[in-house]
């Protein structure tokens, strides 16, 4: 899963040490299923789940007997293992069994498979928090982006290795200015605007100011996409500049469920449609190099020059005060 490192104007934690959270996330990813597993493996549990989860799952009294087993349960578990005292200190959320527990406590898997993809959509939680939220303070709650799922399906696509700014707003000038998707990978960036339509919509290329987008049901003009996509860029090649970042930036424009009719992009942009979508998700998951120093350098060179104006809770506190 993809690390997402910024997501619109909220504060991410990346922010504060981009150097430190990419590998924390891994590790942390790879130890917490390796607890989930042990644990969901372990004759204990199994005898749990077939004795109490499957009877009152929903009645208030299984609910109560299942946290308290399983709090207990953990604690047997932890006696277990040799646990290092400064893993994860700063936060008290992110204590080894907190999140084997809060797992449990929110899915009951009922074979391998399931517990694969419970764990996936428990993992994308933890990036929702990350990427919302510091050490301390409560994560963002806005429906609306928890359920997106384009930003779901750029994060579940990716491996660990890609970094994912998703609609982040940059600072530029006295101005804010929001740009789409941007994924920073160990050897180049992409810069991806995307365009949104019924399964059968075909976005039809055309000079100026608009596009037009046709389905079955309709027919109908869209802003041109490639005047986000040529601003994007350009942002993020003048912080690259500034900052002596030598990174290739690419452009894509993306169709998920649609078809793109462009037949002469400019040279530097490549289309991605229903056609080959899935065949480009593949290309970049064969990239098994590892986190670069020079990925990270262009990652933070982003993230400094990213505005934070939705205000945290300790900064809302601070504001009453001086009031």
């Amino acid at each position: 899963m993809a690390q997402l490192i910024k997501l619109q104007d909220y504060p991410s934690r990346y922010e504060n040490d981009m150097y430190y959270y990419p590998s924390q996330y891994v590790s942390l990813k790879k130890e917490q299923w390796k607890r989930i597993s042990d644990t969901y493996e372990s004759d204990l549990f199994q005898e749990y789940r077939m004795n109490i989860l499957q009877e009152e799952e929903y009645s208030v009294v299984a609910q109560t007997e299942k946290k308290g087993f399983i709090s207990s349960m953990f604690e047997r578990f932890k006696k277990k293992e040799i646990i290092q005292e400064e893993e994860l200190k700063s936060d008290p959320q992110d204590q080894p069994f907190y999140y084997v527990r809060e797992f449990f406590l929110q899915y009951n898997p009922s074979s391998a498979e399931a517990l694969q993809k419970s764990y996936q959509r428990f993992m994308f939680q933890l990036q929702m928090k990350w990427a919302s939220s510091l050490v301390g303070q409560k994560p963002m709650t806005d429906a609306i982006v928890k359920n997106s799922s384009l930003l779901r399906h750029f994060l579940t696509k990716l491996p660990d290795n890609y970094f994912v700014m998703y609609r982040p707003v940059f600072h530029i000038g006295s101005a804010p200015v929001e740009a789409e998707i941007i994924i920073i990978s160990p050897v180049a960036t992409w810069c991806i605007t995307c365009v949104d339509g019924d399964s059968d919509s075909t976005f039809v290329a055309r000079k100026g100011n608009f596009w037009v987008n046709k389905s079955l049901r309709h027919e109908q003009k869209i802003i041109n996409p490639m005047h986000a996509s040529h601003r994007m860029g350009k942002i993020v090649q003048s912080i690259y500049r500034n900052k002596q970042i030598d990174m290739p930036i690419r452009h894509i424009l993306l169709a998920r469920d649609g078809y793109i009719d462009y037949p002469s992009p400019p040279i530097d942009v490549e289309i991605i449609d229903k056609r080959n979508v899935n065949k480009w998700y593949e290309s970049l998951r064969q990239l098994s190099s590892p986190i670069k120093f020079q990925q990270l350098k262009a990652a933070q060179a982003l993230l400094d020059t990213c505005k934070r104006t939705v205000a945290t809770d300790q900064e809302e506190g601070e504001r009453v005060e001086e009031r």
